[in-house]
């Protein structure tokens, strides 16, 4: 997931504080490590760091709506039903500069306020300053949510006897069962077939790199024979959750060799 982080404070001129949301930003280079941005106005400044898995382009964050000097967006995740929301948005008038899921969710906002949220399909955490009315949308951080699960007994959270029992429970004919009933994860399956088509461009870019830190490790040889017999990589993890799961993880260890510059003697 990409990391975002915002800063609203009435009191001072945010403008003149753009070292110290760059600053706050960089902290989450290790989350993003591909592009970052920040975006600030009198009140409010919001930062991004971007971790590209489908890249599409001009997704660039913080976004700005068109036509509005003090509307930005920052946005960590994936709107699985951009496509459907952009078609339906581009018949009430709304034009694209973009293919981003970012500008979808923007002019979503725009179109429908507060109310956006309950139409967009995903997994998703985003930030969303409007000027125009002064105030911050921060979908799923709502504090009486958050008092409200933190004091729920663990007897309920654990419904039935598996993680996030209670969740499962909530969501029973809501999500398709194997989402339901997938184990808990920090590679969860995604419902969009075109992640499983970017990891796939990506393992296959990896092989073909000459100096990819990863082949200090194993073997690319092996790896390319095992991922030809078997895409999911069976065997490698303990826990595998979903089909693309070994693969994220080589490329999530490739890539942080790369960015910490680790030698391997």
């Amino acid at each position: 997931m990409c990391g975002i982080t915002g800063w609203v404070d009435f009191a001072r001129d945010l403008r003149t504080e753009r070292a110290a949301i760059a600053a706050m930003t960089a902290t989450m280079i290790c989350r993003g490590p591909d592009a970052g941005g920040v975006w600030c106005s009198a009140h409010a400044a919001i930062g991004h760091r971007r971790l590209s898995v489908i890249d599409l382009p001009g997704g660039e964050q913080p976004m700005r709506a068109p036509g509005e000097d003090d509307v930005a967006a920052t946005f960590s995740g994936e709107v699985y039903n951009f496509t459907e929301l952009r078609r339906d948005l581009a018949a009430r008038g709304h034009e694209f500069r973009t293919r981003s899921d970012t500008e979808v969710l923007l002019h979503s906002y725009l179109e429908w306020g507060a109310d956006c949220v309950g139409r967009l399909n995903g997994m998703f955490a985003f930030g969303i300053w409007d000027g125009r009315r002064q105030e911050v949308r921060v979908p799923f951080t709502d504090h009486r949510l958050v008092d409200y699960v933190w004091n729920v007994p663990w007897s309920m959270k654990e419904a039935g006897g598996i993680e996030k029992g209670l969740l499962r429970t909530a969501a029973d004919g809501l999500l398709p069962a194997d989402l339901l009933q997938r184990r808990k994860s920090i590679y969860p399956g995604a419902a969009d077939r075109s992640y499983e088509r970017a990891i796939d461009a990506q393992l296959r870019g990896l092989l073909a790199q000459p100096d990819a830190p990863l082949f200090e490790l194993i073997s690319r040889e092996r790896l390319t024979a095992a991922y030809s017999a078997d895409p999911r990589l069976p065997g490698l993890m303990s826990v595998q959750p979903s089909s693309t799961s070994a693969v994220a993880f080589l490329l999530d260890v490739n890539r942080w060799l790369e960015v910490s510059g680790v030698t391997i003697r």
